[in-house]
């Protein structure tokens, strides 16, 4: 999936979430940050119930695959990956964004390599990156 594709993706689920935020509650209780703590926790006020339930924790998939382009500039590789059944993916080539542009360093078109995929969300929103990637 292209950066491009994934913003795209991205955009039409975040407006979808917006309309469905519990805007009064939110204005009764503050700000809330993405942990879960208004702006008053911060200042040592009392703790308040977080308005929606907490993201689940990203998962790392491991996965063998096949270099078939690297982006420096861009931060990506692109991959011919095996299936991945835990995802419901077959077989194919995608791109992804690394979290550490040393991933990078010294990879070249056609190594093989065994990368962990960090996924993020579920759905048509999740996010997927590489954390690591060893050539085989």
């Amino acid at each position: 999936m292209t950066k491009r594709t994934a913003n795209l993706l991205f955009l039409p689920a975040l407006a979808l979430a917006l309309l469905f935020l519990p805007a009064p509650a939110l204005l009764a209780q503050g700000h809330v940050h993405g942990d879960g703590h208004s702006m008053q926790d911060h200042a040592g006020g009392q703790t308040a119930a977080p308005s929606q339930p907490a993201a689940s924790a990203p998962v790392i998939v491991v996965s063998r695959g096949v270099v078939r382009g690297v982006d420096r500039a861009a931060g990506t590789v692109i991959l011919d990956h095996e299936p991945i059944p835990s995802l419901g993916w077959e077989r194919m080539t995608m791109t992804f964004p690394v979290e550490d542009p040393a991933l990078l360093d010294g990879l070249a078109e056609g190594a093989e390599v065994r990368f962990d995929l960090k996924v993020t969300g579920s759905g048509a929103g999740a996010a997927y990156s590489v954390t690591d990637l060893e050539a085989q």
